[in-house]
C-alpha cells in the first residue's frame, strides 16, 4: 500500500468518526467505552447549564428592575452553572478534538516534523491538565470543608463539576494517546485558522 492510499485510508477513518462523532469507534478500550458514552450525558449537561444559568440570570434582572425585589442568592447559582458549564465541555472537547487550532504552520511542515509537533501538543496538554489537576487538590484540600456565602455549599460540592471535568479530560488525554499509537490520529479536527 502506497503512503498516498495510507492517507487516504487514514481520511475516510477520520471522516466517518466526526461522522458518528466520537474519537474512534473502531477502538475497543474501555476508555474510548466510557468517554463514548459519557461525552454525549456531558453535552445534555452543559446545555441544562447554559438554560439554567440564562434563567437565573433572566429571572434576578426581572426581579430586581421591575419588582425591586433583590435575590442574594442568584449570582452564586449562576457562578455555578457556569463553573459547570467549562468543566463539562472541556474533556468532550479534548476527546472530540474540537478545541480551537492554530495549524498554519504546521500544515506546511513535512509529516515526521508534523508528528513530533503533534508529540509536542500533547504533551503541553497533558501537562496543563496535570497542572490543573494539582491545583485542584489543594484547592480542596485547603478550602474544602468552607461554605458559599449565600447558598451555602460546601466548597467541595461547589467545585465537584471541576473535579470531575479534570479527571474525565485525563481519560480523555488517554484516548487520544491510544489513538496516536494505533495510527488513528491526525492534526487537530476542531476549528482552524
Amino acid at each position: 500500500m502506497t503512503d498516498e492510499a495510507r492517507r487516504a485510508a487514514r481520511r475516510l477513518r477520520r471522516a466517518r468518526r466526526e461522522a458518528e462523532g466520537v474519537c474512534s469507534p473502531m477502538s475497543k478500550s474501555p476508555f474510548h467505552a466510557v468517554m463514548d458514552f459519557l461525552s454525549k450525558r456531558l453535552l445534555q449537561g452543559q446545555i441544562f447549564c447554559l438554560i439554567m444559568m440564562t434563567l437565573v440570570v433572566f429571572a434576578q434582572i426581572v426581579l430586581r428592575e421591575v419588582f425591586k425585589i433583590g435575590i442574594q442568592w442568584a449570582f452564586e447559582l449562576a457562578c455555578f452553572f457556569q463553573v459547570t458549564l467549562v468543566f463539562l465541555g472541556m474533556p468532550v472537547l479534548l476527546y472530540e478534538r474540537k478545541n480551537i487550532a492554530v495549524t498554519l504552520l504546521v500544515d506546511i511542515m513535512p509529516g515526521k516534523v508534523k508528528k513530533a509537533l503533534s508529540i509536542v501538543a500533547y504533551l503541553i496538554e497533558v501537562f496543563c491538565v496535570d497542572v490543573m489537576a494539582y491545583g485542584f487538590y489543594l484547592y480542596i484540600t485547603a478550602a474544602g470543608s468552607f461554605t458559599t456565602a449565600t447558598l451555602q455549599l460546601p466548597n467541595y460540592v461547589f467545585f465537584f463539576s471541576a473535579g470531575l471535568g479534570i479527571a474525565l479530560s485525563l481519560v480523555s488525554l488517554v484516548c487520544l494517546l491510544i489513538d496516536f499509537f494505533k495510527g488513528e490520529t491526525g492534526q487537530t479536527q476542531g476549528a482552524q485558522s
